[in-house]
Order: C-alpha cells, then sequence, then structure tokens
C-alpha cells in the first residue's frame, strides 16, 4: 500500500513540474483533459470489478453458502480465456491509440479486426470445451460441484460473444470514450443486479449466471454499437470468420461429436483435447497468412507472401 502511495505523490509531482511545457488542443487546461479521459477509465476498473465479485456476495445471501461455494467455482473457469484477452489489450492499445490519433481509419480497422481473429482462434477454445465438458471439468472441485454446469454453459456463450465482439472498449478508450465505457458498464452493472435480485431467490445460482451473462451481453453489443455508428469500426472480417471456423471445427465439433460418442469422462477429454489440438494447429498453420501470424515475429509463421510484406516496411 505505502508503495502505491509514494508512486502517486511522485507522480503527482512529476505532473506539475511538466504541465506547462505539453501542449494541448484548445484553451483546455490540462488537468480537465486528463481527468476526462483517466477519470472515467477508472471508475470503469471499479464497476467491472463490482460485476466480477457482488454476485458470487448476492449468492451466498440469497441461496446460501453452498450455491455461493459452487457459483464461485464455476465462475474461476472463465478467468482463464480473459487472462489471454488482458493481455491482447495490452499490447493493442499502444497501437490503436496511434492509428486513431493519427486518423489512420484504415489502420484501426485493420488492428481490430486482427486482434479479434487472434483472440477468437485463442480463446473460443477454452469457453467451447466448458461447453462440452463442463459437468467432468467441474469435478475437480469435488462431488456436487456439477450442479454448477449451467453456470458454465451461460457464462461461455457469453464470453464467446464478448470475444466476438474483440477489444471494443479498448477502441472506444483510445478514442477518447472512456466515458462511453463507464456509461456501458453502468448499465451492465444495473443488469446484473437487477436480474439477480430478480432470479436468484428463485433460481439459484442460475439466476446469477444469466444475471452476469445478460450484463457481459449487453456491456460489449452496446459498445459495438456505439463504435459501429460513431467511428465506423467493427470488428467483422474474413480473418475473424476463419478463426470462427478453425476454434468452433477443433474445438466445438469434434468434442461434441466424441462425448455424444464415448459419454463423458477424463478419458473422452483428454482424446479430444488431443485431436482438437492436432487439429488446431493443422488448420492455423494452413490459415496463418489470412491471420497474419507474422505479426507475431517469428520466423515460423511467415510464407513468401509475409516475407515480401516485412521486405517493403508493411507491417499490417
Amino acid at each position: 500500500m505505502f508503495w502505491y502511495v509514494g508512486a502517486a505523490a511522485l507522480a503527482g509531482r512529476a505532473w506539475q513540474r511538466r504541465r506547462a511545457t505539453l501542449s494541448w488542443a484548445g484553451s483546455e487546461r490540462p488537468e480537465l483533459s486528463f481527468w476526462r479521459f483517466t477519470g472515467p477509465r477508472a471508475l470503469t476498473s471499479v464497476v467491472q470489478m463490482l460485476m466480477q465479485r457482488f454476485d458470487i456476495v448476492l449468492v451466498g445471501a440469497l441461496a446460501g453458502a453452498a450455491a455461493a461455494a459452487v457459483y464461485a467455482a464455476a465462475t474461476r473457469f472463465v478467468v482463464v480465456g480473459q487472462s489471454a484477452t488482458n493481455a491482447f489489450a495490452q499490447a493493442i492499445q499502444p497501437m490503436l491509440g496511434e492509428a486513431l490519433a493519427k486518423e489512420d481509419h484504415r489502420a484501426a480497422a485493420q488492428l481490430y479486426q486482427l486482434s479479434t481473429a487472434w483472440l477468437v482462434v485463442l480463446t473460443w477454445p477454452v469457453y467451447l470445451v466448458l461447453l462440452v465438458f463442463g459437468s467432468t471439468l467441474l469435478g475437480v472441485f469435488g462431488h456436487g460441484y456439477g450442479a454448477g454446469t449451467t453456470v458454465l454453459v451461460w457464462l461461455s456463450l457469453a464470453m464467446v460473444l464478448a470475444v466476438g465482439c474483440g477489444l471494443v472498449d479498448v477502441v472506444l478508450s483510445m478514442a477518447g470514450h472512456t466515458a462511453w465505457n463507464l456509461a456501458n458498464s453502468l448499465l451492465a452493472l444495473a443488469c446484473n443486479l437487477g436480474l439477480d435480485l430478480w432470479l436468484i431467490p428463485g433460481h439459484g445460482i442460475l439466476g446469477a449466471a444469466i444475471g452476469w451473462s445478460v450484463a457481459i451481453g449487453v456491456r460489449n453489443v452496446v459498445a459495438l454499437i456505439r463504435g459501429a455508428i460513431a467511428m465506423r469500426l467493427h470488428p467483422l472480417a474474413p480473418s475473424t470468420a476463419l478463426a470462427a471456423i478453425i476454434a468452433v471445427g477443433a474445438f466445438g465439433l469434434v468434442p461434441w461429436w466424441l462425448r455424444a460418442w464415448r459419454g463423458e469422462g477424463w478419458g473422452t477429454v483428454a482424446v479430444a483435447l488431443l485431436l482438437g489440438i492436432a487439429l488446431w494447429c493443422a488448420a492455423v498453420w494452413a490459415a496463418r497468412g489470412p491471420l497474419r501470424l507474422e505479426a507475431f515475429g517469428l520466423p515460423i509463421f511467415r510464407d513468401s507472401r509475409a516475407r515480401r510484406a516485412v521486405q517493403h516496411g508493411r507491417a499490417w
């Protein structure tokens, strides 16, 4: 805690020294521009944290401690996919910010669409496996946690939708619309709390899962519509569709077929993962050109067209 306070004090002092030398558009004071951008962004983080944690408290209060334990265990699986999303967001933010600052709409659109394709091909497999084998995977927590299967189904479907929308909140933030993100998050939080209070008493953890899933959908879809209307940016592209086909084929259809043939169990999960990974790797390798995987900087992903593009200085 003391480290954060010290860092904040030093940052504030440095800001006071530099603000007179900064160049700002118009006559607006630097402090106003700074807080107009960072204030809503900080509040958005708080709202998102509430959405991720407060529903567990409501489940415990309205449905009991046992239900809260099952719900908490089921929701932890969602964090795996979110980690990859957060990592991509950190990497894409500076490039998106530069493109939007230069008003380079083409570069911003390509970054948005390409990052969405990468997210789909990397994180959809996680949620698709949870959809098919949720009850088996919940067994790692012990007997009785299989009751959280419906929670995994609802949240996995919601995350599939969210990933399909791409890093839309990052796009809005880098365009300076952090207040829009805050408004979207507050609307989602209101939907979450309202549905939780309505559904948890009668439906338990299923009601909480519906509330959070609707909140995730509302937050991402509203942001997607705002970005499409205001900035004409959207995540739909051939690369996104190709990534979706690869993910669904390798980790949706194959596991579903194996479960229908062999039934649920850890043996089926292992076989499905092995076949899915093999098919996924082959498909990603074949599609490395359209997916622009050479942007990762690994020579193994560079085909002849990518090498020519790099030689001519075309990064995207």
